[in-house]
């Protein structure tokens, strides 16, 4: 906590009003009985970095985007190791951020519209994998991990992928963003970019990148960067399809 509060501090001092968290604001090592204080205990921490320049900027030309507080959360693995999606993104605050319009209740991916030309879209990419509540989720990640492992691909069983639901969502953000000519930035905890992925653990990307990816050029120009943590020393790279008349799409981690 104290590194945390160091950074915010120095972030706050250069001039920086608005942040985001890439996942696993805790690390491993807490337990079933101390993952939701510990989550508590790192969220209370962000929480001093306020933006008041944000908010102020923000609240005259949209109401319902007054962030508690200046750094929003994508959910990591070690963040829902023993939490359920709900009990973290309720500690996270996303009821204070987002509607049920813009993303179904008790899950953790949304959109925020800055209702400035900018739209902040959040993926869930743990929305399938072998720790989701949901059975049918965790039977179609055993199912994903063993055609991977066929294959000799890499995958690790700590991932995941975006799931359907999850993807047909994405798909009606991204047609709306581009409806009123606005920009969407994307954020996820895994990479949704082999090549960048490949800069650091490879088998850390999102299971499905591919079909994500794909959805994203269904929409030219409405995505021109991916933001992702897991890469603990940074990378970025580009997915290219501009001779294809698709634009391309910036990723760092």
């Amino acid at each position: 906590r104290p590194k945390v509060s160091r950074a915010l501090a120095a972030w706050a001092a250069a001039g920086v009003r608005g942040a985001i968290s890439l996942g696993n604001i805790i690390d491993r090592g807490n337990g079933m009985m101390r993952t939701r204080k510990a989550v508590a205990e790192m969220l209370s921490t962000f929480a001093e970095f306020k933006s008041h320049t944000w908010r102020w900027r923000l609240s005259h030309v949209h109401s319902e985007n007054v962030f508690r507080s200046a750094v929003l959360h994508v959910p990591g693995e070690h963040d829902l190791a023993y939490a359920s999606v709900e009990e973290v993104t309720d500690l996270m605050g996303f009821s204070t951020y987002t509607s049920s319009r813009q993303s179904p209740p008790g899950h953790a991916y949304h959109m925020v519209d800055t209702k400035v030309g900018w739209r902040l879209i959040f993926l869930h990419t743990l929305d399938v994998s072998v720790a989701s509540p949901d059975l049918e989720k965790r039977e179609e990640a055993r199912a994903f991990l063993d055609k991977k492992r066929r294959q000799g691909g890499d995958a690790t069983v700590s991932g995941g992928a975006v799931g359907r639901t999850q993807l047909t969502w994405l798909r009606e953000q991204l047609a709306s963003a581009g409806a009123a000519g606005d920009k969407a930035v994307v954020f996820s905890y895994a990479p949704l970019s082999e090549s960048l992925a490949r800069q650091g653990d490879a088998s850390l990307v999102c299971w499905n990148c591919k079909e994500v990816m794909e959805v994203m050029f269904a929409f030219p120009g409405v995505v021109p960067l991916c933001l992702s943590g897991q890469q603990l020393l940074g990378g970025r790279a580009c997915d290219d399809r501009h001779s294809r008349g698709l634009g391309r799409i910036q990723h760092v981690g």
